[in-house]
């Protein structure tokens, strides 16, 4: 190996860097330390793949050095691989280990295409036994959170391949963006990009322990309504994770976010005279204590009307290409217009953030990005 901090890289093809710990990851969105691994440093990384796999893999004491494969693997195969005779073996060495295979990969089958926040539930944790000492990650794209159970049943001539490692759902998060996890004092916090940005925390109550309910507002139509006209809400979708207990829940309902019950219905209508914005709350309860509230905004009026100017519907775009985010409104009801832009990058089958929600016009949109699988 050769020093490369002169020159930032080796011009010996067969002589790495000795500035470099490992390599061959493509994305390694979260490293995660195992708290178990006391001997040693250990810590699971969670690298986001192209178009095939995500992959958690293990790195630490035991892996100076290590080739995780990227970009002429992906996953347990060659790049662009699922199955075949390029899984499971190098093709570039006789050595079986030369390439780092993942401690566990799934593939681009289902809703699951990003695996992003990743952390350790410690050993000696209220959880029950069948979590602590074990990861949990979660995929940006289903939202879902995960626990990695080992089985030992992989198999590398299956199609696809299967991991020595299930994935058991412990939570969805309504499309909420997972990006951090943390878990702590026991409890799991997640950091979540949807809906603005939101902290969540989850706790482990065990069997035979009241769990609060679900409060969730749906309406027969859209959060803009005109003066006077009637809207039906519904507290159907609302939940209580005990058994046999949502047929039990109560509901109180404030139209005017005044702090008054103005309604006890499971379904209730309601109208208002006034434009602008309306806070309407449910609240739920189970009759043991526990309770949760979900809050919409109704607007009333006559919703104003957009057009963008720039870039046009349809335009192709050049990589590097800057555009200057333009749009125009008119509103029947004199209302001050205010403009949010959010700008996506999508790829396969979901899309990466590229310009957080941005309020104004005329918002600069800098250096268009280049293809995705782009090598």
């Amino acid at each position: 190996a050769v020093r490369c901090h002169e020159h930032g890289q080796s011009y010996h093809p067969d002589q790495p860097c000795l500035e470099i710990f490992a390599w061959g990851l493509r994305n390694p969105f979260k490293f995660s330390m195992n708290p178990s691994a006391t001997k040693k440093t250990e810590f699971y990384v969670n690298d986001v793949g192209a178009a095939s796999w995500e992959e958690v893999s293990v790195g630490g004491t035991d892996y100076v050095g290590a080739n995780y494969g990227w970009p002429a693997r992906e996953g347990y195969c060659k790049q662009g691989h699922n199955c075949g005779e390029t899984c499971g073996k190098d093709e570039s060495s006789s050595s079986s280990s030369y390439y780092e295979p993942p401690l566990h990969a799934y593939n681009h089958f289902g809703d699951d295409a990003a695996v992003t926040a990743g952390t350790f539930v410690t050993t000696d944790s209220s959880w029950s036994d069948d979590y602590n000492g074990k990861y949990l990650y979660a995929d940006f794209v289903s939202s879902t959170v995960f626990r990695l159970d080992y089985t030992g049943k992989g198999d590398v001539t299956s199609c696809p391949v299967v991991s020595n490692y299930t994935a058991v759902p412990l939570m969805e998060y309504a499309k909420s963006d997972i990006a951090v996890m943390k878990f702590f004092a026991n409890t799991l916090y997640l950091l979540s990009r949807g809906f603005g940005g939101r902290l969540h925390t989850l706790s482990y109550v065990g069997a035979g322990t009241n769990r609060a309910p679900q409060a969730k507002i749906t309406t027969n139509a859209t959060t803009v309504v005109a003066v006077g006209d009637v809207l039906r809400l519904s507290a159907v979708e609302s939940i209580d994770p005990d058994e046999g207990d949502t047929t039990k829940l109560k509901y109180e309902w404030d139209f005017n976010n005044d702090g008054v019950v103005d309604s006890r219905e499971m379904e209730p209508v309601v109208s208002f005279d006034e434009v602008g914005v309306h806070v309407v709350s449910l609240k739920v309860r189970d009759g043991k204590g526990g309770r949760t509230t979900d809050t919409i905004e109704i607007g009333v009026g006559t919703p104003p009307t957009a057009t963008m100017l720039i870039p046009q519907e349809g335009h192709l775009f050049q990589v590097g290409e800057s555009f200057v985010l333009t749009a125009e409104s008119t509103d029947d009801d004199a209302n001050t217009i205010t403009f949010s832009w959010e700008v996506r990058q999508h790829h396969s089958t979901h899309y990466h953030p590229y310009l957080e929600p941005t309020e104004g016009n005329f918002v600069p949109l800098q250096a268009s990005p280049a293809p995705e699988d782009f090598l």
